[in-house]
């Protein structure tokens, strides 16, 4: 009897048979599942007729002809950038290049470093099912190519991916190839300044803060330091906004990560915030105050951004009027004898000395109003210890004067702060003394001298007995 396999008879006996189709090309698309209809025939009649899906599972060959594919590692939102692909002098007549979603927009193609398109059918960006971007390039007819230009355009807000899979598929004959990247979209830097009256510790202060969003609709977030919020909060201090010239009411946030947030527009230009009334911070710790622009109220997509440090650098006074060495020959140990002055702050003093007097041991003492105050050595140069608020004596053991002289270490000022690592209180230049007497240098003392011979013209030994 004969069998129709795909519009073809083939003469079979018996129930069971093996027909062979010869050589043929496997289908260029790894989705065809093509099924190929079966006819048993008896003559002109049709008794048996099947469905054969086609098999097995047609899988891709291996791009060996991929190099590299440089993408930039970072990227300014809504910039142009150029992602490239290079390949051995291979040939295709398709390519595309599966990404996780950085990019907005595809504006070009082109080829080899002539940046050919003549021959280019297409060049576009799709979104796949699974929420990435592919690029993809079509040939009018096949060529040898050795590297592929994508021009693109960034995503509008940042991002980042982390060892993130791409995909590269060749076409005719298919191929493949998985890799990783990195690469992040970094918000562009928002205009903006801040100014503030006084940069002293726990002085009433306004500041004013000025922002120029970028031409867009979405929303403006600002994060103030906590010092701040607290005293908006308890309405010790208040706000006031101005979006384009025009006074304009925007609610202060009871919680989470934005102080205020307030809608723009387009056509918003600039926004001002003044805060009367806050008082600074103790001490000279680091407060951020951040500015961020985004598409949606939760700013889960960041567009710009701008973060200032707040730091106190006026402080409060110390007063130095005397320091005085026990001992003023070079290289000897000494002692500081100093009459401060300090506020009535509870934190720990820091002594800065001048590199005329180090600390070449690990011990050292405090003593002041009586009293063993503890001395940690921060440094050759420093040391810490506790502060008594007023004025008193202070006398510091430990140190030995400098190995060398110096005329210069006659006029060394000794520096005085509270606070440690940040400063609430410390000297200025006008405020602290020079340490005195000035060092002196030490004593050669020449005992006796001697020769070992005396003779005219005669080689001989001079010997010296000095006492240092």
């Amino acid at each position: 009897m004969n069998v129709a396999f795909n519009g073809n008879n083939y003469p079979v006996s018996g129930t069971s048979f093996n027909i062979s189709l010869g050589t043929i090309t496997n289908p260029n698309s790894l989705a065809d599942n093509t099924s190929v209809p079966i006819s048993i025939k008896n003559n002109d009649f049709i008794a048996y007729s099947s469905q054969l899906t086609f098999a097995p599972t047609l899988t891709s060959q291996n791009l060996t002809a991929f190099t590299s594919l440089n993408v930039p590692i970072t990227m300014n939102v809504s910039q142009n950038y150029n992602i490239t692909l290079t390949l051995s002098n291979y040939s295709i007549t398709y390519i595309s290049v599966i990404l996780p979603p950085f990019i907005k927009s595809l504006s070009m193609c082109c080829i080899d470093s002539a940046c050919s398109q003549s021959n280019i059918s297409s060049c576009n960006l799709t979104n796949t099912s699974d929420n990435k971007i592919n690029l993809n390039l079509v040939l009018k007819t096949s060529q040898n190519v050795s590297n592929i230009t994508f021009r693109v355009v960034a995503l509008d807000y940042q991002i980042n991916y982390t060892n993130s899979l791409i995909t590269i598929n060749s076409g005719l004959p298919s191929a493949t190839l998985t890799t990783s990247i990195t690469v992040s979209v970094v918000a562009t830097q928002l205009q903006s300044s801040l100014a503030l009256s006084s940069w002293k510790v726990s002085t009433p202060s306004s500041y004013n803060l000025w922002i120029a969003p970028i031409s867009q609709s979405g929303y403006i977030g600002i994060s103030l330091p906590s010092y701040i919020t607290l005293q908006l909060t308890n309405s010790s201090a208040s706000y006031t906004f101005n979006v384009n010239g025009v006074v304009t009411n925007v609610s202060l946030q009871g919680s989470g990560t934005y102080t205020f947030l307030l809608p723009i527009t387009s056509l918003t230009v600039n926004i001002t915030l003044v805060l009367s009334s806050v008082i600074n911070p103790a001490n000279s710790a680091p407060f951020n105050l951040s500015i961020y622009q985004g598409f949606d109220n939760a700013l889960t997509k960041i567009a710009a951004s701008n973060t200032f440090q707040i730091a106190m650098n006026q402080f409060d006074l110390i007063t130095v009027s005397s320091v005085m060495r026990s001992i003023t020959k070079v290289a000897q140990l000494t002692s500081l004898t100093m009459k401060i002055t300090t506020p009535q702050y509870t934190e720990n003093m820091t002594i800065n000395f001048p590199t005329s007097q180090q600390f070449t041991n690990n011990t050292c003492s405090v003593v002041a109003n009586g009293q063993n105050l503890g001395c940690q050595i921060l440094n050759s140069t420093a040391i810490l210890t506790t502060n008594l608020p007023g004025t008193y004596t202070y006398t510091i053991t430990g140190l030995y004067n400098q190995r060398y002289f110096i005329l210069s270490a006659s006029t060394d000022l000794v520096q005085v702060s509270l606070g440690n690592p940040y400063t609430r209180a410390q000297t200025t230049s006008a405020s602290t003394s020079y340490i005195t007497p000035t060092l002196t240098l030490g004593s050669i003392t020449m005992l006796s001298q001697s020769t070992s011979s005396s003779v005219s013209l005669s080689q001989t030994s001079l010997f010296y007995n000095f006492t240092i």
